[in-house]
């Protein structure tokens, strides 16, 4: 996990970094910490962080835009930002961010964000074990999971295909089961990619159609049924 913190007060900076350790454990995780604008801009560009804290007052810069600028930079990098002045707390949605902490920085509301945030980014990525090391594929950008022998091919938004040695049900134990169905022995697929579906098939929104068996009919209505309406 990297981490970064932007944050021009010492002490707060300090207080982050050793709640950050604390809930990672010390070792597993040392956060960069900066207290310039630049110097973090750079890190970012450099390091690819999966976590900011962003201090909305930075002097007398504005640390709102600079998670506007990570939006843009690095779109899969999670923003929290922190604050001592709530009333940024309607202003802080001009950016896409995961949390917003009020100063005194306190360790139970900084644990209960971090497990919600932490459980969210575990199933926001797909880890694929390779010969060059595990590559996390970003689970939003699945259209289907192709099964295929003891191989799962992924079927991509930008219309690539990737397969990789891997059993389909050992990923599907990663999968959100909000964002992810098994309609078939040999598919799962990404509700939020399916344009319709009847009985036989689901068709998704670049008219590519799948078939639902028999076996999973069932189950896969019910649940198309429930997370189709709740979104």
């Amino acid at each position: 996990m990297n981490i970064a913190i932007l944050e021009d007060n010492a002490d707060d900076a300090e207080t982050l970094k050793r709640f950050i350790e604390s809930f990672y454990g010390e070792g597993f995780c040392a956060p960069d910490c900066y207290s310039e604008e630049e110097d973090f801009l750079s890190g970012l560009h450099g390091h690819g962080y999966d976590l900011v804290f962003l201090d909305i007052v930075l002097g007398h810069r504005d640390g709102i835009r600079v998670g506007e600028r990570v939006n843009t930079l690095s779109p899969t990098t999670d923003i929290v930002f922190i604050s001592s002045h709530p009333d940024y707390f309607q202003d802080v949605y001009r950016a896409r961010h995961s949390w917003f902490l009020t100063k005194p920085l306190d360790w139970d509301r900084f644990e209960d964000a971090m497990k919600r945030i932490s459980l969210r980014m575990e199933q926001s990525w797909v880890r694929i074990r390779t010969k060059r090391g595990t590559e996390r594929i970003a689970a939003a950008d699945i259209l289907y999971l192709e099964s295929s022998l003891k191989h799962t091919v992924f079927h991509m938004a930008d219309g690539t295909a990737a397969e990789y040695s891997a059993l389909m049900r050992e990923i599907e134990k990663q999968l959100s089961d909000v964002m992810f169905v098994r309609i078939h022995k040999s598919y799962i697929v990404n509700v939020r990619t399916i344009a319709k579906y009847n009985s036989r098939c689901v068709e998704l929104e670049n008219g590519q159609r799948l078939a639902i068996s028999r076996t999973y009919y069932r189950t896969a209505r019910e649940r198309l049924t429930r997370i189709l309406a709740e979104n």
